[in-house]
């Protein structure tokens, strides 16, 4: 009995060494393989941040477009501006294109 149970002991720490020894090989791969890793890591942060500057710069572009489409609402153009559209609306509409019968009696 004495000698299984020294068997049993031997193989038990011969077991364990071999974990040991696959863990210290894996720690070592891993450790070779974090620079990498970490380099990539990098190069989808970048990118990321890259990505986000555009999106914020289509927004601006986009924000600028829509404020110089339309004057903001309770403002009133100048009187100069306003009256100078409203000639420029009157003489579009006298204008005819040549060869144009005018609108239909």
């Amino acid at each position: 009995m004495n000698k299984t149970v020294i068997g049993r002991g031997f193989l038990l720490i011969a077991l364990m060494v071999v974990v040991a020894v696959w863990q210290l090989m894996w720690l070592i791969k891993a450790a070779r393989s974090a620079s990498p890793l970490k380099a990539m890591q990098g190069q989808m942060q970048m990118q990321y941040w890259q990505m986000m500057q555009m999106q914020q710069q289509q927004y601006q572009q986009m924000m600028a477009a829509q404020q110089q489409a339309a004057p903001p609402q309770g403002q009133v153009p100048p009187q100069g501006q306003a009256a100078e559209k409203s000639e420029g609306r009157s003489q579009k509409t006298e204008e005819k294109p040549p060869g144009d019968p005018g609108p239909p009696a």
